[in-house]
């Protein structure tokens, strides 16, 4: 009678959990059906799907561009996924786009880190009929419709300029960049060379390598220092580099005596500028570069023909202008 009676509570209680289970998943499972209906109205109501796909998604001056895009989709009536990897890698980021030309997207917003890698990508998705734009770091070997954002090597040069001006000719200066292999960080650094190579008493001594990070940045930065106690200045090829290279001066002896020109007005270089930790910054648009990415694409769609290259501008900020700068790189077109 005993076992009978436990036998009994048991499946009653198992038929209690298997039936709040069934709530539980058919509840779910209609949430998951809403968002997917949700999502699938949105995309058929989109006039183009669009892929934009990045080098570092999580960077504030993607998130920036990414701003620019949406803004754009959204007055076009165009979808943009945006794509990218977390830190820097070239495969994933090629991987992600060669997913985006088998899932057959309408057009591809890509930054092009790598010339060699991405080329033959970008070619394979204009063969089978998907337009490519680059965006930030062109491909010009490639077969994209244009590209839209800075020209590097002349930004590079404007970089190599104001620290000549600013610095009256003589300068020891150490250069740290993202990539060696990024073709818009070896374009930034020939353009500094070239610039500096015009004065007799501007001396580069190394080219260090962060790996786009800060802390590598950093570290770098703070071996430099030890290492060579005549630099006098520092060159960061990227937003990251500079601030790495703030972070390394910060409470050194010779923090004040060392100049630093860096990319990119965001909100942590621009304060690093206002607190004297960075003299010069080379500005880019990355609002612009995202916003006019998605309105060439609608365009290129419908069969209208653009530039190969659209270069969007660059300014020199430094203490004395900044507060003509007020945009922090979302300056519309």
């Amino acid at each position: 009678m005993l076992l009978f009676r436990l036998i009994t509570i048991i499946t009653g209680v198992l038929i209690a959990v298997s039936l709040t289970l069934s709530v539980f998943y058919f509840f779910e499972i209609r949430q998951i059906d809403r968002e997917l209906e949700r999502v699938n109205a949105e995309e058929a109501g989109a006039e183009y799907r669009l892929a934009l796909i990045t080098e570092q998604m999580d960077h504030e001056y993607w998130h920036i561009v990414e701003e620019g895009v949406q803004e754009a989709g959204e007055e076009l009536n165009i979808e943009v996924k945006y794509l990218g990897t977390r830190r820097t890698n070239y495969d994933e980021q090629s991987k992600m786009m060669d997913m985006q030309i088998a899932g057959g997207v309408d057009g591809i917003i890509v930054q092009a880190v790598n010339e060699a890698m991405f080329q033959p990508l970008i070619d394979k998705a204009v063969d089978r009929g998907i337009p490519v734009l680059t965006i930030d770091t062109d491909a010009p070997s490639s077969n994209r419709a244009s590209y839209i954002g800075t020209d590097n090597y002349e930004a590079g040069y404007a970089a190599g300029t104001a620290l000549a001006d600013d610095l009256d000719g003589s300068a020891t200066v150490a250069i740290i960049t993202n990539s060696l292999t990024s073709t818009h960080q070896k374009l930034r650094v020939e353009g500094f060379e070239d610039a500096v190579d015009e004065y007799d008493q501007i001396d580069i001594v190394t080219v260090a390598v962060s790996n786009n990070t800060r802390i590598e940045a950093e570290q770098e930065a703070a071996a430099i220092i030890n290492q060579h106690e005549d630099v006098d200045a520092f060159y960061g090829t990227s937003a990251l580099d500079g601030i790495g290279i703030a972070d390394a001066l910060e409470g050194h002896r010779r923090e004040e005596d060392i100049y630093t020109v860096a990319f990119d007005s965001l909100d942590e270089t621009l304060s690093l500028l206002n607190d004297g930790a960075i003299d010069t910054i080379i500005a880019q648009q990355p609002y612009e570069m995202g916003y006019r990415s998605v309105v060439t694409m609608k365009g290129i769609l419908e069969g209208l023909h653009y530039p190969s290259i659209q270069h969007t501008s660059v300014d020199v900020i430094t203490l004395d202008n900044v507060s003509d700068f007020p945009f922090d790189g979302r300056k519309k077109p």
